[in-house]
């Protein structure tokens, strides 16, 4: 280590950073540790150099990067993916997948060093050089004519490189995120995004698509909202297809009524913007809370229950329909109660009868007491091929304490079910869990215990079986 200071101490103060200029020019995670020690300085630099705002200059520019990366991209071809390129894995990946992953590698390949530039600009260039460099690569991208037939990579392609970009800016938001631009940069940069916009996708959505998580998050007060939204309305940018940035910038902007107009607008193009009005309205107008509501559901169906179940009116069409389908996704019991106080027993009956999962009618049938329907569905389901029916444990449950002969008797013709299927270890697990379940079957102990030494004796020889017995500690 001595000579090596002695030499260091020894080279002229200017020859020393003249070196480490060229090494911080060259290395780019170098350079990044440099920036974040001195990014108070930087900052402050940042903010007092002049600059030129040149809008067709920079649209040139842009357009001039976009062609090299779209030529780059468009000589892409995953028609057929280079198979012999995969390693196997201890996953079980199919055909799609490993097309999927050769394809993702390849773009991956072509696309990564544009990201890393790009990575690099959003740690030390000013907003509009970023904005430049974001644009080139999603205009580059969008016009690139991949061969794609199988859409291994995606569909559309444009949709991987937007995943792409969005997780690297998601992985650089907390420097990023940090950073302090002058005002005039926030408008120079609206200005590029939707002049560019405006020339080359006006009408079509994908550009703003491709760019909203980066513009979300750098517009975060009302100052640059407003400078957003005056070139918004200045080059006709079409929002209708952006709920969540339309909502955001409005709601910035301190106007609610704007605000309430710009969701009407959307409403339904999106489900979270929806929410966001439905919560205004259950709060201002109850009236245009249950009509929106309606459409809400007529267009996004069971997503909205959860939401709406506890919100409507009770006793409406609306409400009847909401409890219906609470009640069909999950069984769940304690609206189905509820159901009950709105509806007639035969409505109640026919509503049961057409729920598709077994499972839930079986549970609802048993705490209803309706026995004979749930005879009926057990006997049914019994029926099916032995990979069915995996409700019937808790659905002769309820059969145990009212009748232990039919209890019985369905959970023999259930035990033959399966031992006549694929003699598997996970038939013979299932079985020892139902045999153990068999001793609360009132009155029924002694049948059990014969049933459990039948089976433990089977001939031919059970081994997987006998061992699961043991594991469930019947014998």
């Amino acid at each position: 280590m001595y000579p090596f200071l002695k030499l260091y101490q020894s080279v002229g103060l200017q020859e020393k950073s003249d070196y480490l200029l060229t090494l911080l020019e060259k290395n780019e995670p170098l350079k990044r540790a440099f920036l974040e020690n001195y990014r108070a300085g930087f900052a402050e630099i940042s903010l007092r150099s002049e600059r030129v705002y040149e809008r067709e200059n920079l649209i040139q520019t842009i357009e001039e990067n976009a062609r090299g990366l779209q030529s780059a991209l468009s000589l892409l071809d995953f028609e057929e993916p280079e198979w012999d390129q995969w390693t196997p894995s201890e996953e079980n990946f199919g055909d799609d997948d490993i097309g999927r992953v050769l394809s993702e590698d390849k773009a991956t390949e072509v696309f990564g060093p544009y990201c890393s530039d790009f990575e690099a600009s959003l740690l030390q260039d000013d907003l509009t050089d970023i904005v430049v460099k974001l644009t080139s690569l999603v205009h580059g991208f969008l016009a690139a004519d991949i061969n794609d037939p199988y859409d291994y990579l995606s569909d559309p392609s444009g949709d991987f490189f937007t995943y792409t970009i969005d997780n690297l800016l998601v992985e650089n938001i907390p420097v990023f995120g940090k950073r302090v631009f002058l005002a005039e940069e926030y408008q120079n940069s609206f200005d590029l995004v939707f002049s560019f916009n405006q020339k080359h996708y006006q009408g079509d959505n994908r550009f703003l698509r491709a760019i909203c998580n980066f513009l979300m998050p750098l517009i975060g007060n009302r100052e640059i909202a407003q400078l957003a939204w005056k070139a918004i309305q200045q080059y006709n940018a079409e929002l209708k297809w952006h709920p969540k940035l339309l909502s955001h910038i409005t709601s910035l902007l301190g106007d609610k009524d704007l605000w309430v107009e710009s969701l009407e607008s959307v409403f339904l193009a999106d489900y979270d913007t929806s929410i966001q009005l439905l919560d205004y309205y259950y709060q201002n107008d109850l009236e245009r809370f249950e009509e929106k509501a309606l459409q809400l559901v007529e267009q996004y169906n069971y997503f909205p229950v959860d939401y709406l179940v506890d919100k409507v009116k009770k006793g409406t069409a609306l409400h009847v329909s909401i409890l219906k389908k609470k009640v069909t996704e999950k069984g769940d019991y304690h609206y189905f109660q509820e159901l009950k106080q709105w509806i007639t027993e035969a409505e109640l009956k026919q509503f049961i009868a057409s729920i598709f999962y077994g499972s839930i009618k079986a549970n609802l049938y048993g705490k209803e007491g309706m026995y004979d329907e749930l005879e009926k569905l057990i006997r049914k389901e019994l029926q099916a091929p032995p990979y069915y029916l995996n409700f019937f444990v808790e659905a002769v449950k309820y059969l145990y304490p009212v009748n232990p002969e039919l209890a019985w008797e369905l959970t023999t013709l259930e035990i033959s079910r399966m031992m006549n299927s694929d003699k598997k270890r996970k038939t013979y697990t299932y079985l020892a869990g139902l045999l153990k379940e068999s001793f609360s079957i009132v009155g029924k102990s002694n049948e059990v215990k014969e049933k459990i030494k039948q089976l433990y004796n089977h001939l031919p020889n059970l081994p997987a079986l006998k061992d699961e017995f043991k594991k469930a500690d019947i014998l």
